[in-house]
């Protein structure tokens, strides 16, 4: 496994060629410090007005004592405005990344994953985002951290570097339990994931991952105490 930081393209033309040749691209800083502040506020006080407690130690608190209600809470937070706004524009990135101009586009979905300590239940295993969503073109994924850095102990995200030449890929559905998130898992995976390099994105608040829908990417156990909030925007021109 190869750790990769994030970092700033000089022209856009190469971004977008190493983004047509690994599937991914992580961009330093790119939100704003005003950007990602709103949504860490707007986030601590939605939780605060629930629960009385910031974001971070609600989302730990809700794990362990009420699951019911943390499910439901996550999907009211996730409609924050701050966080839309944001993935909005950044989703602007698909002029140079998918190579085409004045393109409107779509919102598939946003909202904000939990990544929670100590916990497989929530954990993606390999897969392609293109086998969640079909029937759609092109897509623009986008996943950033909102409150601290996203790293190999906490369970950042990694993917297999270039495997999104490979294209869509049949897969075989695995769910670990009732409660956990069914993961449509690609076909032969054990023999792919020797021929591609695995990265593991090491991201700092502000830093962004955009990445192809065919990428073969997952989500690692948090071994942390405290939750990983990543914000996720997915976008379509279709």
């Amino acid at each position: 496994m190869e750790l990769v930081r994030a970092k700033k393209f000089k022209k856009a033309s190469e971004m977008k060629s190493f983004y047509d040749d690994c599937g991914w691209v992580v961009l330093k800083n790119y939100i704003k410090k005003s950007e990602i502040k709103n949504i860490q506020l707007s986030l601590n006080n939605f939780f605060y007005k629930k629960l009385k407690k910031n974001c971070l130690d609600s989302l730990v608190y809700l794990n362990k004592k009420n699951k019911q209600k943390l499910h439901e809470l996550h999907m009211q937070s996730s409609n924050l405005t701050s966080l839309k706004r944001v993935c909005t524009r950044l989703s602007e990135i698909q002029k140079v990344l998918l190579g085409k101009k004045n393109i409107l586009m779509h919102e598939i979905s946003v909202t904000y994953m939990l990544s929670l300590p100590k916990d497989q239940r929530l954990v993606y295993k390999y897969h392609q985002e293109s086998n969640y969503m079909k029937n759609y073109g092109n897509i623009l994924n986008i996943h950033f951290p909102i409150f601290h850095q996203s790293n190999f102990e906490n369970g950042s995200m990694s993917a297999l570097s270039g495997s999104h030449k490979l294209g869509n890929i049949k897969y075989q559905n695995k769910k670990k339990s009732k409660n956990s998130y069914t993961d449509k898992i690609p076909q032969n995976i054990n023999m792919i994931s020797k021929k591609y390099k695995e990265v593991l994105f090491e991201l700092n608040v502000r830093d962004v991952v955009f990445f192809h829908k065919d990428l073969i990417h997952k989500s690692n156990f948090n071994n942390t105490k405290t939750s990983r909030p990543v914000g996720v925007g997915r976008y379509t021109s279709t």
